[in-house]
């Protein structure tokens, strides 16, 4: 698994994968338009700043190398001067339940801390997206919001202690408790 810095180029190959209607079920984002619409979504990200310069916004294209294929993608946005990242990903269908979800986001937590000094995580979930929910449980983030049954806020902070989550074992994780003042 690897990540990729996200580029105008990337548009064309992610295009077919991101108009399965499937992936928007429990997502805000919804599904490209058109290959010139994400073209132009894809322009705006890989400035990797928001248009007035106080925010990072740092998107991956998630590739399996053993195929060479792009499997979706993983993205945070952290306010400068801020160590909170809010993270989100897309991983095709025809990929799920293949571990590439966990892979992804684990890379990009590791690329995170160690470039981006990022220690703790957000995630906002539908509480009905159950892979994505037992996902981020297996990081060791906690639910602390569910006031909103179809935006429930995930919580993590990056630890540095080796850990193992199922066959891996990764430098650093997530692991969070209910207190988020830290």
């Amino acid at each position: 698994m690897g990540l990729e810095p996200l580029e105008i180029g990337h548009a064309a190959e992610m295009y077919l994968l991101l108009t399965d209607g499937a992936l928007w079920q429990f997502t805000d984002g919804g599904m490209p338009e058109s290959l010139s619409a994400l073209t132009e979504r894809y322009a705006r990200l890989a400035r990797r700043s928001s248009p007035t310069g106080d925010e990072h916004w740092l998107n991956w294209i998630a590739r399996d190398l053993a195929s060479g294929n792009a499997v979706g993608f993983v993205q945070a946005s952290v306010s400068r001067g801020d160590s909170t990242a809010r993270i989100a990903y897309v991983i095709g269908r025809r990929y799920w339940g293949l571990g590439f979800a966990g892979d992804s986001v684990r890379l990009m937590i590791d690329e995170l801390e160690n470039n981006h000094s990022v220690t703790r995580l957000v995630a906002c979930v539908d509480c009905r997206n159950c892979g994505s929910t037992a996902l981020l449980r297996r990081l060791g983030m906690q639910c602390v919001d569910e006031l909103d049954p179809q935006n429930n806020q995930y919580l993590g902070e990056i630890v540095n202690e080796p850990q193992s989550i199922g066959q891996a074992s990764w430098p650093s994780i997530c692991r969070l408790g209910k207190d988020s003042s830290r």
